[in-house]
């Protein structure tokens, strides 16, 4: 354990600034769910990719025509439209509840593929965030 803990010294950082960095995380982490979210809401990736998809394979047009996925699709559409925090947002005030819903599912999609590569980032950029405020903190005084 000493190690670990000369290690992170040497780096700048100690034990009371793991709140800090957890905080910084989880808003990197937000702010990424919502560009990704808002990004698929905008470019429709499933539609990029889903309609050259259908014509080559007819297994992938039966799945998004089925009775199974327009049910899921309705369900999932009367809980957003219901969600009135929703309609408090500017800027989902006048988005389509459909294309919500699909727009999740694609940046869930999207993030999980990214997730190796944006786990490190936001550790990275976490840590550097942590040693910008603690800067900060010490030439204000």
């Amino acid at each position: 354990m000493g190690r670990i803990k000369d290690y992170f010294q040497e780096q700048g950082l100690a034990a009371s600034d793991l709140p800090l960095a957890l905080v910084l995380h989880e808003l990197i982490s937000v702010c990424f769910a919502a560009a990704v979210w808002s990004a698929c809401y905008k470019l429709q990736p499933a539609a990029l990719v889903g309609g050259p998809l259908a014509r080559a394979l007819p297994a992938a047009a039966r799945a998004r025509t089925g009775a199974a996925y327009a049910a899921a699709l309705g369900v999932a559409e009367q809980q957003v439209a219901r969600q009135a925090w929703l309609r408090r947002l500017p800027a989902v005030r006048d988005a389509q509840p459909k294309r919500l819903v699909l727009s999740l599912a694609e940046s869930l999609v999207v993030r999980g593929g990214l997730k190796p590569a944006t786990f490190v980032g936001k550790l990275w950029l976490s840590y550097k965030g942590v040693l910008m405020l603690k800067h900060r903190r010490l030439t204000a005084v």
